[in-house]
């Protein structure tokens, strides 16, 4: 689906012309993530799928450096399913929505390649659902409003002289900060928490869904 999104879009595009990223140049594009991974044991087994797409609008402030705002929405499962079928298997289900500011710098590597890296500051809401198939009472609802900072660095490939396909990781390094509340599905009971993280792409097997996909026009 996404060979067939950027066809569409390399076609729709193919008449733009002349791409440098000089001061006072306006970026537009959005990005695609994406992450999929199975593992287990003699105890359990894993699984996890996560997607997402985000919009960002830019312009830059000196050549090859852009400041801008973006907008995203993603979604993940996992779930785990004990070896025992006298255990509980549960499910976790998130949706994130976000808003944001950049910074971003390119670089050239070679003809038509641009590395570039991303700063990043986000506010994000979530809602989490946490279910469990025999202990359903123990199920529960988590909302979660935040923030946090990120670098997220890439490849760039002007296919045409106004547009970018990019390969890009997201939160290499991040730091992120939340207030939560949750919510049992068996009582009116209310818990209210806060959690601070630092982490890496590299953290908790979810590599996969920081790799994004994305494209860039320079107008």
């Amino acid at each position: 689906m996404t060979k067939i999104l950027f066809s569409c879009l390399v076609t729709l595009f193919a008449v733009t012309a002349n791409a440098q990223i000089n001061k006072g140049s306006v970026l537009l594009g959005g990005d695609v993530n994406f992450g999929d991974y199975k593992n287990s044991s003699n105890y359990s087994s894993n699984s996890y799928n996560a997607g997402g797409i985000s919009l960002s609008f830019g312009k830059a402030i000196k050549e090859n450096k852009v400041v801008g705002i973006s907008l995203g929405f993603s979604s993940s499962k996992q779930i785990a399913t004990p070896a025992n079928p006298g255990y509980d298997t549960s499910s976790q289900k998130t949706n994130r929505y976000n808003i944001g500011f950049f910074y971003r710098d390119y670089k050239k590597l070679a003809k038509d390649f641009y590395f570039f890296g991303q700063a990043n500051a986000i506010y994000s809401y979530s809602n989490q659902k946490y279910d469990y198939n025999i202990n359903k009472a123990d199920s529960y609802k988590v909302v979660q409003n935040g923030g946090g900072v990120s670098i997220a660095p890439g490849i760039a490939y002007k296919v045409f002289k106004k547009m970018f396909v990019e390969l890009s990781l997201n939160n290499l390094v991040y730091a992120s900060y939340s207030a939560s509340n949750t919510t049992y599905e068996s009582s009116d009971k209310k818990l209210k928490g806060h959690d601070f993280s630092i982490g890496t792409a590299f953290s908790n097997n979810t590599f996969l869904s920081n790799i994004g996909v994305g494209f860039r026009f320079i107008l």
